[in-house]
């Protein structure tokens, strides 16, 4: 079997016949070197060997931005520049002319984190989830309307009573894309099993679940898992690749995220934090003080 420069495999001259084995192994070279591959810009740096080659593409998900490749300078430089657009709030989209292609990422909400009332437990909310998608000029209407979930509202202080924290709110992209909201974190007046949030969920892809007694779920696409309550539990929130962290419980920190916002860090005895826009659950609090709210959701329309 014969390679190219780039280490793709091929039948050369003096192979014997053998077909299976040479489409096997083409297979296997395409399977393990995608053509265009998402990578963070440290890792897409570390590329070398028969995985650099001259023209490679690559989708920076640190600069948000397709990367190409140059062997004669060894540089890696912008392509297909899109236009940015990003919404906080709710508006109506008006298309504009000129782009032949749009991506669309969805954040939604972030849960509010819970209050433990007087002599219980409370649990961080759930991070907003994402979705992404591609759409050409022709998909779209002229306008299209944009919801932009609200973050749910952290538990008050109700005297001796735990109080949870809100369900962040859906955020929508006209008829195309729905992503629901990170769960609220549950208190407790007692000092027992108490569960963060679970992560806002989407189509093909799950939000972390909150934790009780053990760590909370963590998601690529969904929002991260809040952390328990539980004084003798797993505190440590979930993380998210794309959608909110969630808020943290037991004066721990919120769960991180690489697109999405992170999640709040919880207080003993004082306020819990609210979680980062776009999506972070909030953190739950102390006893006398008011829980940490979710994190707003996002719109974010590049293009091309």
């Amino acid at each position: 079997m014969a390679t190219t420069p780039r280490g793709v495999p091929y039948p050369g001259p003096g192979d014997p016949d053998n077909v299976p084995v040479d489409m096997h192994e083409l297979a296997q070279w395409l399977n393990d070197h995608p053509g265009i591959s998402a990578l963070s810009t440290t890792a897409r740096n570390a590329l070398a060997g028969v995985d650099l080659w001259d023209g490679r593409l690559v989708f920076d998900t640190t600069l948000r931005a397709y990367m190409k490749y140059d062997d004669n300078t060894d540089t890696w430089g912008r392509q297909w520049e899109g236009a940015v657009a990003t919404y906080d709030s709710s508006v109506t989209w008006t298309k504009p002319t000129g782009p032949a292609m749009f991506l669309v990422e969805v954040w939604s909400g972030g849960g509010g984190g819970a209050n433990p009332g007087s002599t219980g437990a409370a649990g961080g909310g759930g991070g907003g989830g994402y979705r992404a998608r591609w759409f050409r000029t022709a998909d779209l209407g002229a306008t299209e309307s944009i919801t932009i979930g609200v973050g749910g509202a952290g538990g008050i202080i109700s005297g001796t009573s735990p109080t949870n924290g809100s369900a962040g709110g859906t955020t929508s992209f006209g008829s195309h894309i729905s992503v629901t909201g990170g769960k609220g974190g549950a208190g407790t007046g007692v000092n027992t099993t108490v569960s963060g949030g679970d992560g806002g969920g989407v189509s093909g892809g799950k939000g972390g679940q909150g934790a009780t007694s053990a760590l909370a779920g963590s998601s690529t696409w969904g929002g991260g898992g809040g952390g328990s309550g539980r004084n003798d539990g797993s505190h440590i929130p979930g993380n998210s690749e794309c959608g909110g962290g969630g808020g943290g419980s037991q004066a721990v920190s919120g769960g991180l995220s690489g697109l999405g916002g992170a999640g709040g860090a919880a207080g003993i005895g004082v306020a819990g934090a609210a979680g980062t826009v776009p999506g972070g659950g909030g953190g739950a609090s102390g006893a006398n003080a008011v829980a940490g709210a979710g994190a707003n959701g996002r719109v974010r329309i590049t293009s091309y």
